[in-house]
């Protein structure tokens, strides 16, 4: 039913200008404005307001739900940037296609630990502001512990095999980072690589191969202080 409103919406569109659907839940509307790159105005065709898409004619703009829509090809080929369909992936690429089919995505925003060990007082969370080094990050992992009895902090990741690599930046967070601290990756069972953040320190860049793992382990040992893993990106 949502397909046939939708459908209503873009007939009316086109003739009227503005259109509501019956139950108001959705609005879409011309929006008549320049439409300015790096300072200059760019036309979609001969005609205003309107982009030739090759086939028919198109709006420019228009404005679903407060949300201001261009065409995508035109915005590419106005930025200089290349588009690409692959139908398979059902994946819309602009600029770049990575030459072998694999796309970063935010770690954070589709992956969480399935395994959580928790030793003395320990807290993580996902996607929340913190800052390494007075600068401030918003996506990404926040571990904080103040562990006892010899007890580490254990994350564990289900990762299927899927990915080839995992990059990011690591340090420890404004808040608390007045203890040196260590981080370690594993591998399906076996270490990748053990980074060293020492009190004060700026925050580090790190890079791991992921081919054809199964089982992603990020251990902190026991200690005090608050680690970020900001901007992690998996591919």
């Amino acid at each position: 039913m949502k397909k046939l409103v939708i459908g209503f919406v873009l007939g009316a569109l086109l003739t009227s200008g503005i259109a509501y659907a019956a139950d108001s839940q959705y609005l879409l509307s011309l929006f008549q404005a320049k439409l300015v790159f790096n300072g200059t105005e760019k036309q979609g065709s001969d005609k205003p307001y309107q982009y030739y898409n090759g086939q028919t004619y198109v709006p420019t703009s228009l404005i679903y739900n407060g949300t201001t829509y261009v065409p995508l090809r035109f915005f590419s080929e106005t930025s200089g940037l290349p588009v690409k369909y692959e139908g398979k992936d059902k994946t819309i690429f602009i600029g770049k296609v990575p030459e072998d089919g694999k796309v970063e995505t935010l770690m954070s925003d589709i992956l969480q630990p399935y395994y959580k060990s928790e030793g003395g007082l320990y807290t993580y969370t996902t996607n929340k502001s913190m800052k390494i080094a007075g600068k401030e990050y918003t996506k990404g992992y926040k571990v904080y512990r103040y562990t006892y009895n010899s007890s580490d902090v254990l994350l564990s990741y289900s990762l299927e095999g899927k990915y080839t690599t995992i990059s990011g930046i690591i340090g420890l967070d404004d808040e608390n980072n007045k203890n040196d601290t260590t981080v370690m990756f594993y591998a399906d069972e076996k270490l990748l690589d053990t980074i060293v953040l020492k009190a004060g320190s700026l925050q580090q860049n790190f890079k791991l191969d992921v081919t054809g793992v199964v089982k992603f382990d990020i251990k902190i040992p026991s200690g005090s202080g608050t680690v970020d893993f900001a901007d992690v990106m998996i591919k």
